[in-house]
């Protein structure tokens, strides 16, 4: 969930250096109707680590939200052709898109080489019980956020997706201009979060959006009452696990 930012704001080792090494454990992820996941992840709760190879919260909101009938009734002009996960790490948002259009092509995007290796490793294990042509097909790309030329070498996506991949102000500028130069005119980008943002990240999304003309659409809320009901019912998501969906798409 990283991205070349990182360094810009001293946070970019702290996660790289010694997490690849880390012992970790195979887990199965079900979700309805008969979508299954299956991943090594470091066994433990990420903390402030800034790291991919950890299993971050907000990858469980992800895939709860696209697994729900109509979840994006009215986000999408029809089906996603093409998909990518932004600052993917153990890459869960894109294993089970893989699943649900199974005959898209999927990319899976992030800063740190080994986060990559791992999540190519959970899509060989998720395809030992699912075989969708979106995930045998799917390829593993070194991106950083900002970087307009391998973003025009990836092309245009109908679908984005990117879960916990905001945890500095610093970085909202590169990637957002990195979600409007990927995402097509009727596409967007869902973005899920586990934690609360603070004011000078909550203001630099606003700013952004507006300066790139983008849109922005919060459709659960937990910490503000928004679609609360939704979450506990819909979404799965228990009264201790807040989180938060918001979808991004071109101004009209």
């Amino acid at each position: 969930m990283a991205s070349d930012s990182d360094s810009e704001c001293g946070l970019g080792d702290m996660g790289f250096m010694f997490d690849n090494e880390q012992p970790t454990v195979l887990e199965t992820y079900t979700f309805p109707p008969s979508i299954s996941v299956s991943m090594n992840v470091v066994d433990d709760d990420p903390g402030a680590v800034i790291s991919g190879h950890y299993l971050w919260p907000a990858s469980h909101l992800m895939a709860k939200y696209l697994t729900q009938d109509g979840a994006l009734q009215g986000v999408l002009e029809g089906v996603p052709g093409r998909i990518l996960e932004l600052g993917a790490g153990c890459g869960m948002s894109g294993l089970v898109a893989g699943q649900i259009w199974g005959e898209a092509e999927l990319v899976f995007t992030d800063y740190d080489f080994g986060v990559l290796k791992r999540c190519e490793g959970n899509r060989d294990e998720t395809l030992k019980k699912a075989s969708q042509p979106a995930l045998a097909g799917a390829t593993f790309v070194n991106l950083g956020w900002g970087d307009t030329d391998a973003c025009a070498a990836l092309g245009k996506f109908d679908l984005v997706l990117g879960s916990d991949v905001i945890y500095s102000a610093a970085i909202v500028t590169k990637l957002l201009q990195t979600v409007s130069d990927l995402i097509t005119e009727g596409g967007a980008f869902i973005m899920t979060q586990s934690f609360v943002y603070d004011v000078e990240t909550e203001d630099a999304i606003e700013k952004e959006t507006a300066a790139l003309k983008i849109d922005k659409e919060v459709v659960v809320d937990a910490w503000r009452g928004i679609g609360e009901k939704e979450i506990l019912e819909k979404y799965g998501i228990d009264g201790e696990q807040k989180g938060k969906v918001t979808v991004f798409r071109r101004a009209s």
